[in-house]
């Protein structure tokens, strides 16, 4: 970790500057580039990586934050999964009328809004998630796990992904997090987490090209998953 970086860096933008990048964005022709992710396939290792860790069987409502275009449910349906319903939120209209757009086995409700405006009538949910969103969303780190944690049944889970600034490859000369978006540090998510009563079940480092879960030091990007306290 290198001493330069001793703390999470976070990227102070106004959420109307945010929501006028995904904007630009959504008009473009993919799922990824639409939502502003490296690739397809890093985008789609997130996905896969909260099929592999979430416990299914314990969900019937989920409610996905910065859902985009709602490929994850997409990801999730493909699996056989099943819902009593699905809610998908972005504070993108154009992002979240693709979503609308797209045919779905399970129930699918899809709002504008974000972390602080989401509606009343969402209710409690079985599981938050929230996939690569904390970096760009113009909220801070402990707001954003306050309103999704806030969502949740106790004993509720939420996943979470985000950038991660423990990463060794910044030791390397000239090689720097980008300034467009925030980086954090395992420890700083743990506290935010913990702080909302929420239990981590797992957590660790993924590789997003390539898929793979890897020690913290080789991973771009971080994982938890956790479980609201009854």
């Amino acid at each position: 970790m290198p001493e330069s970086y001793p703390n999470s860096i976070i990227v102070k933008k106004q959420k109307d500057d945010v929501r006028r990048e995904y904007t630009q964005s959504s008009q473009l022709p993919t799922d990824s580039e639409k939502a502003m992710w490296g690739s397809e396939e890093s985008m789609l290792n997130r996905f896969r990586l909260g099929l592999d860790v979430i416990t299914w069987q314990d969900v019937e409502t989920w409610l996905d934050i910065g859902c985009g275009t709602g490929r994850f449910f997409e990801l999730a349906e493909e699996q056989n999964l099943q819902f009593r319903q699905m809610i998908g939120v972005d504070f993108t209209v154009d992002l979240i009328a693709e979503a609308r757009g797209r045919q779905h086995t399970n129930p699918a409700r899809f709002e504008t809004s974000d972390f602080e405006a989401m509606p009343a009538d969402i209710g409690k949910v079985d599981l938050v998630t929230v996939i690569g969103v904390l970096q760009l969303c113009g909220c801070p780190l402990d707001v954003a796990m306050k309103h999704c944690v806030d969502r949740l049944a106790p004993g509720g889970q939420i996943f979470l992904t985000t950038k991660h600034l423990g990463w060794s490859a910044f030791a390397k000369k000239g090689f720097d997090p980008g300034p467009n978006h925030s980086w954090f540090l395992m420890d700083d998510v743990r506290q935010a987490v913990s702080n909302c009563g929420v239990n981590i079940l797992k957590e660790g480092g993924l590789a997003p090209r390539e898929g793979e879960i890897v020690p913290l030091k080789d991973a771009h990007t971080l994982f938890v998953l956790g479980q609201k306290s009854h």
